[in-house]
């Protein structure tokens, strides 16, 4: 499922990954052909993966957003599920288009939907069984909202602001290095948002040019371990085991440290579940850009706030009474 999901991935974001005469003849054989049979709805990865997704890098408005939930909890990721479902389906993703002026691409996209029911009914009509048709269409359709909901986690499991209150990329999508599952350089989640150009085997030397901002921005670089074992890590709390496989760059921090700052970044929210979910309803642009810059100026603030209060121990702790104390 993995593989299916790779590859149909990497089909959406390269047009020209094929020859001429096999694109315009087959097209995109894992996102729209046998990707039906992986949970894959035809052309989402080419409209709604690269149009809302990308667009957005997993941000305010996105389908995929997950920064209204505690990405440390299994109930809260249960319902984050849910929502990769009705972006899997293609429901969301339509509703996002039609309300963004992007009717060409939610006609795209609804015609990948009706094959994917033409064929599940065609299926049917043929073997005369629900439980074939469940367990060959319907179930990895399941899966793969699952599993994609999982690693998502892992991708853009952690956030952290500047001063203005703005997103640290470096932060907000993850990188593994020396990962013991990559596939075309998926592991650097980071490169694939933010450098999108690099060449996967042009990753290492793009990291390494790369290290003196990760250890800037406290960067979410991890290493030795797959996405799918740092997803299940976050949402299980276990934070020692995350903290093992975390890259300092500072060389400065300790374990306590790490640990702390990772169970911080995963829990905090941008924005509540039941705001969020209302804008999905009826996703307009201004309203994303009214959440967004609410969002903006309340993490500045808290910014403000928290370095205001870093100041303040720093100050107690050089007093008298706190030497003397000691």
């Amino acid at each position: 499922m993995g593989s299916a999901y790779g590859l149909a991935h990497k089909e959406g974001h390269y047009f020209g990954l094929y020859k001429k005469h096999i694109r315009e003849n087959f097209g995109h054989f894992f996102e729209n052909y046998l990707g039906v049979f992986f949970g894959n709805v035809p052309w989402n990865f080419t409209t709604s993966h690269n149009y809302i997704h990308h667009r957005l890098d997993g941000g305010m408005g996105d389908t995929f957003y997950e920064w209204d939930f505690d990405r440390s909890s299994l109930s809260d990721f249960m319902l984050y599920v849910h929502r990769i479902f009705l972006h899997m389906v293609g429901y969301s993703s339509v509703k996002f288009f039609l309300a963004n002026g992007m009717k060409s691409k939610a006609e795209v996209l609804q015609g990948g939907m009706k094959t994917y029911w033409l064929v599940t009914f065609a299926i049917l009509a043929i073997t005369r069984s629900p439980s074939f048709v469940f367990w060959v269409i319907l179930e990895p359709l399941l899966c793969m909202s699952y599993f994609l909901a999982l690693i998502n986690i892992g991708f853009h499991g952690f956030i952290e602001y500047d001063a203005t209150g703005k997103h640290i990329d470096m932060v907000n999508s993850t990188c593994i290095v020396d990962g013991e599952d990559d596939l075309f350089g998926e592991d650097d989640h980071m490169a694939h948002h933010y450098n999108t150009t690099v060449y996967f085997k042009d990753l290492k030397e793009h990291q390494k040019s790369k290290e003196a901002e990760f250890a800037r921005t406290k960067a979410s670089v991890f290493h030795t371990l797959s996405i799918v074992e740092l997803s299940i890590l976050i949402i299980l709390n276990v934070w020692d085991r995350i903290a093992d496989h975390y890259v300092d760059y500072t060389g400065k921090m300790t374990r306590e440290e790490i640990i702390d700052m990772l169970r911080t970044r995963a829990r905090r929210k941008e924005v509540s579940y039941d705001t969020y979910n209302a804008y999905l309803a009826n996703p307009l642009p201004e309203v994303r850009k009214e959440l967004a810059a609410a969002a903006t100026a309340a993490a500045a603030a808290a910014y403000t706030a928290e370095k205001a209060k870093a100041v303040d121990r720093g100050s107690m702790a050089g007093s008298p009474k706190s030497v003397a104390a000691q």
